[in-house]
């Protein structure tokens, strides 16, 4: 399912990969020499981009906290340090991406939709994620919430 218009924003169900999910996370507007617009999309799985920090735009990828504490349950932590204190991934947390791709809308508007790609190391870690998640992976929210 997809949004029929350029300006909808509700959540929307991810896009299923071999290993994991593609997300539509945000909508850029263009608009000649102006700078861009951008329509954050609705969805509960993944933090929203925090577009400003110190050093100008960051559009930053992370998992919500409640997802954090899930992954960190079946998985271990995000990361540790190794004998010589030095930070380590966690090899076993999904791996996160950014891609985009152009879109022309019926009314006439381009936009460029931005996605979060997750990339679990394998299928028994995207399998329990899949299960447990479920219904945020549809565009909805858990039932506790």
């Amino acid at each position: 399912m997809k949004h029929r218009e350029a300006t909808a924003i509700h959540a929307i169900p991810v896009e299923e990969t071999a290993k994991g999910f593609r997300l539509l996370i945000m909508r850029e507007f263009q608009s000649g020499a102006a700078p861009s617009a951008f329509a954050m999309i609705e969805q509960h799985l993944l933090r929203s981009p925090q577009r400003q920090n110190r050093h100008g735009l960051s559009f930053a990828c992370a998992f919500r906290p409640e997802v954090v504490a899930w992954l960190s349950d079946y998985l271990g932590r995000p990361s540790s340090r190794d004998g010589e204190g030095r930070l380590m991934r966690n090899p076993r947390w999904p791996a996160l991406h950014w891609s985009h791709e152009g879109h022309d809308w019926p009314e006439g508007v381009a936009t460029i939709e931005w996605f979060a790609e997750a990339v679990f190391q394998d299928e028994d870690s995207w399998r329990a994620f899949r299960e447990h998640w479920r219904a945020r992976l549809s565009g909805g929210r858990d039932p506790v919430l």
